[in-house]
């Protein structure tokens, strides 16, 4: 195990019953693929065993990276037009690399296309969290990177929200 253990631990340890929601922005294995700009998550004491059991697993047995099954909440994707929909995904799962970080992976339903979150550095995350921070921009680990990003999911969910209505119209 390496040295930092005991203060990732410590640190998961002050984010139990927070109950965090979580958006990070996502990447794609597709540069040409229409695929969610962003990925939701509830970091639960569940969630935060489940992590640590994973890096545990990565570093006590020196695996590149291991993976679960876990789903999470995906933003809407633009379809032929312009419109805007919620985004099927399949294969979702959490993967943990080398025990350094995290992120979110997912399918898009029907495709080739997967996509995933920001990698979520354990060095940096927990302590993070209980910082208050609750939206990881891919641009930068700033707070103007982070509020940006806070608009444009705000604009998204806006959006996926005025296509609910106009459906159920």
């Amino acid at each position: 195990m390496s040295k930092e253990t005991p203060d990732i631990v410590s640190a998961a340890r002050k984010c139990r019953g927070l109950d965090a929601v979580i958006t990070a922005s996502t990447t794609s294995t597709n540069e040409f693929a229409d695929y969610p700009s962003w990925m939701r998550f509830t970091l639960t004491d569940a969630l935060i065993d489940e992590l640590l059991k994973l890096r545990a697993l990565c570093q006590a047995n020196d695996l590149s990276d291991v993976s679960t099954q876990r789903s999470c909440d995906v933003g809407s994707m633009t379809i032929l037009g312009g419109a805007s929909e919620p985004c099927r995904t399949d294969l979702d799962r959490l993967r943990v690399y080398n025990g350094d970080y995290f992120a979110f992976e997912a399918n898009i339903r029907n495709t080739d296309v997967q996509f995933e979150t920001v990698p979520m550095f354990f060095s940096d995350f927990f302590g993070e969290v209980v910082d208050g921070r609750r939206f990881i921009a891919q641009e930068g680990r700033d707070d103007e990177a982070d509020a940006e990003f806070q608009e444009d999911v705000a604009e998204d969910e806006a959006d996926m929200a005025s296509a609910d209505d106009e459906a159920a119209a």
